[in-house]
């Protein structure tokens, strides 16, 4: 079955003029090479808030990447065979190798249209459109990290939302990790009431639990 998706996949790649990712081998040479996914909430809130100007915008963020990636780096959401169990060594193994041809044109090419096409998402944000991927990958390649670095993709992050002014603006207006949170849903995501609602809850928690001892912010 692991050997049949990898395969498929491929194909499909292939008919789309991109060179296909190694998924099968990968998947076998990642198993005695696969470092402890990355599910550090703590790290993940220092990061962000290195680059953010409220504690209210650092949680809103965190709703945003908690819904995503789960907190997770180098999360692949579209990859099929996490439900076999095999996410964990795809993530490590794509990471990888993008990282080893990360100043090549065409390793730039395999990445974007890797994951827009057939992953669906990659990251903590799990950016998927073919702009963010292209800021996200050249960011990356200007910086000299991993595209898998929590710290950079949180520093990413904030490079992206102050390209929108707008919504920039508007979180900066934000009172409340709720309100961060919603407009994380609605206006950087893209998502509707219920994944908005979903991230503000998310927000909530997470300013309730490293603003402060207890409590959880005002609605």
């Amino acid at each position: 079955m692991k050997k049949f998706i990898g395969m498929f996949l491929a194909v499909c790649m292939l008919l789309s003029g991109v060179a296909p990712y190694a998924f099968a081998d990968s998947v076998n040479d990642a198993q005695n090479d696969m470092p402890t996914a990355f599910f550090d909430e703590e790290a993940i809130w220092g990061y962000l808030s290195e680059f953010s100007p409220t504690d209210q915008i650092t949680a809103g963020i965190m709703g945003f990447f908690y819904r995503e990636s789960r907190l997770k780096p180098d999360s692949v959401a579209g990859w099929p065979a996490r439900d076999y169990g095999l996410d964990e060594s795809i993530c490590f193994t794509f990471t990888r190798d993008i990282d080893k041809g990360l100043h090549n044109k065409s390793t730039r090419e395999q990445f974007i249209q890797t994951v827009n096409i057939h992953f669906g998402g990659y990251g903590l944000g799990q950016w998927s459109s073919i702009g963010y991927l292209e800021h996200f990958y050249d960011f990356m390649s200007d910086k000299g990290g991993s595209i898998g670095d929590p710290k950079l993709q949180c520093e990413f992050i904030f490079e992206s939302l102050k390209a929108n002014e707008a919504l920039w603006e508007e979180l900066l207006q934000c009172t409340t990790a709720l309100q961060c949170g919603r407009r994380m849903g609605y206006k950087y995501d893209g998502t509707g009431e219920l994944g908005s609602e979903t991230i503000a809850s998310v927000a909530d928690y997470y300013y309730g639990r490293f603003h402060q001892e207890d409590g959880l912010s005002e609605v």
